[in-house]
């Protein structure tokens, strides 16, 4: 087993830095049109692999693309609107999943993922578009999301394979343990003290980010359904060791519109 994993992490490494690479390089060019141009790819490639799994796919291939090209040129005050409504649909994505699962198991949830995903790009946008916030870099704030969500992905991956024995939904995503989750959240919150201490970050916007770790593993949790009931491994194929783009931003589709109302309300 040991083998096993130290041949996945090798294989995830070169992609994984690859994709953080270009993260860093286009937040840091503080360029609206770069940024948004970096995250239509990703939505693009994302709609593709959900239109791959999906039956229906001339119908939802339209109503992609439409919605897609609406929340390209609608202004940034519509967009907030399109923010609520996506952190709305996961708040009623967790409340099925947990009380509902039998009607839930029946809806057609390639819809519901391409509006998380559209949710996802709305609040990048929005993000994006907004004055700084509270006096601090917007896009260092996406960074931080950014940043926070992935270190949470791979301390809780690291430690959940290795230790995890406590499983969270077994049935849904059985690799998800409680270990890995709580080892995740003690590490980017020892992060998060750190930015903390060198202040680009203050204490409203830490203790934001370790809430968006419980909205990144609802996102993790559902898009793992979503690739269960599709009878499928990964969203897709296109980075090796990670799978599909779907399979590398599912945390962040939750995290997004959430955080981003979070932070309208209290920052």
């Amino acid at each position: 087993m040991a083998k096993e994993f130290s041949k996945n992490i090798l294989k995830r490494t070169p992609s994984g830095l690859i994709v953080a690479i270009l993260a860093i390089l286009s937040l840091y060019s503080q360029s609206i049109l770069i940024n948004q141009f970096a995250i239509s790819v990703l939505i693009i490639l994302g709609m593709i692999e959900i239109l791959n799994l999906t039956k229906n796919k001339v119908t939802l291939a339209v109503a992609s693309i439409v919605m897609f090209i609406v929340i390209s040129i609608i202004t940034i005050d519509l967009i907030k609107f399109l923010v609520l409504f996506s952190a709305l649909l996961w708040i009623l994505i967790l409340i099925a999943m947990t009380f509902f699962r039998e009607w839930f198991g029946k809806l057609d949830h390639s819809i519901i993922v391409t509006f998380n995903l559209m949710g996802f790009y709305a609040s990048f946008l929005f993000m994006c578009s907004i004055s700084n916030i509270n006096e601090a870099n917007n896009f260092l704030i996406i960074f931080f999301i950014v940043l926070n969500t992935a270190v949470f992905d791979i301390s809780a991956y690291l430690f959940g394979t290795n230790y995890g024995k406590t499983k969270i939904f077994p049935k849904i995503s059985p690799n998800k343990s409680l270990e890995g989750f709580v080892f995740g959240l003690i590490i980017c919150f020892l992060l998060l003290m750190v930015f903390s201490y060198f202040q680009f970050i203050d204490i409203k916007m830490l203790f934001i980010l370790l809430l968006s770790l419980l909205f990144a593993m609802l996102g993790d949790i559902y898009e793992s359904y979503f690739k269960r009931i599709n009878h499928v491994k990964d969203s897709g194929t296109i980075l090796p060791g990670h799978g599909g783009i779907l399979d590398r931003i599912d945390s962040h589709m939750c995290a997004f519109p959430l955080v981003t109302i979070v932070t309208i309300i209290f920052l």
